[in-house]
């Protein structure tokens, strides 16, 4: 002879736990696991690759004279944005040949400005 299992009753107070803790359970997941997402997303972001900057129509660029172009770059790293500006000297060789030179100086750092009167580059501290 087997004895059938009694059947488990469980009481109110019990009930009212095991509710109460599902319910938690429940909004606790809904709420983490965005927050969570949040938070790591900055980390596992895929970052973008520089692109290439557009100079513009080339009749812009009188040939054999350097002309002044700035332009921004903004970099993301995690939820700070930073954006910024450079220069670069273009100098148009001929009808389809250009050369394009930073205007941050390889000595000391300092930015560079094009005299035509000289025909040369000056630090723009030196002044």
């Amino acid at each position: 002879m087997s004895k059938s299992p009694k059947p488990t009753q469980v009481n109110r107070h019990d009930f009212v736990k095991i509710v109460t803790a599902s319910i938690g359970t429940l909004i606790g997941a809904v709420i983490g696991i965005p927050a969570i997402g949040y938070l790591i997303s900055p980390a596992v972001r895929v970052k973008e690759a520089e692109a290439w900057v557009p100079l513009g129509p080339l009749n812009k660029y009188p040939i054999g004279v350097p002309k002044l172009f700035n332009f921004t770059r903004s970099k993301i790293n995690g939820w700070e944005k930073t954006v910024n500006s450079y220069g670069v000297f273009v100098i148009r060789k001929d009808e389809n040949q250009i050369k394009v030179l930073s205007n941050i100086c390889t000595h000391l750092g300092c930015l560079v400005s094009w005299h035509s009167d000289l025909q040369h580059y000056v630090p723009r501290h030196a002044r």
